[in-house]
């Protein structure tokens, strides 16, 4: 199909890398399953609100290239999917009307500094909270499983030091209520090379002992 054209019909798809597909009037269909399906070789365009699809009983998916150059005109979806080619890959989530792109965000996972008191070990103790992510795009919000621990390059006490931490992984990926699929983790280690161990207070106790004076 040529780009920016319009498809009045219940299915439609505008191939190739620069096409796109304007939706300018509602389009509907019946039964159930996938009973609406457009696909944008780039960009999906929806300039007829937010009721421009009724998939009846089914559901709707609309496949393009990547969310920043969409007009989405406020139609209401149940998940995301990034990471999908039309008509070859199958969709993240079985039921629900759903946004399809072909960009594949990479998300870095980042890891705050640490600091503590010298223990003589090389442990670092972390929470939830010492952990970070970049890379989401749309708006989404993506939280991770993070580690309870890390380790500290040395066990000497100093500053500019390097605490590293594996196994953070991706938990979930969210946009309001709907559900993102296919974020990429870069790596699932993080490491921050400004941490410190602080020296540990010296007690010193005298030991009591007692003798004869002038002895």
């Amino acid at each position: 199909a040529a780009s920016n054209s319009w498809f009045p019909a219940a299915a439609a798809t505008a191939t190739g890398a620069a096409a796109d597909l304007n939706l300018q009037q509602a389009i509907s269909a019946t039964g159930g399953g996938t009973s609406l399906q457009l696909s944008a070789g780039r960009n999906f365009i929806n300039t007829a609100g937010a009721s421009a699809l009724n998939a009846g009983a089914g559901r709707w998916l609309v496949w393009s290239s990547n969310p920043a150059n969409d007009t989405r005109g406020g139609l209401a979806y149940g998940f995301k999917h990034y990471g999908a080619t039309y008509g070859v890959t199958t969709p993240a989530q079985a039921t629900g009307n759903g946004f399809l792109y072909t960009v594949s965000p990479s998300l870095t996972a980042t890891l705050a500094s640490i600091s503590r008191t010298y223990d003589g070990t090389t442990a670092a103790t972390l929470s939830g909270a010492n952990f970070g992510v970049s890379g989401q795009i749309d708006g989404d919000t993506v939280t991770l499983n993070t580690p309870t621990s890390g380790t500290f390059d040395t066990k000497d006490a100093g500053t500019g030091k390097t605490v590293s931490a594996a196994g953070v992984a991706i938990a979930s990926a969210t946009n309001g209520g709907a559900t993102v699929y296919g974020y990429q983790l870069a790596s699932s280690n993080v490491a921050n090379t400004s941490s410190s161990i602080t020296s540990a207070a010296l007690t010193v106790t005298a030991n009591n002992a007692t003798r004869t004076y002038g002895a």
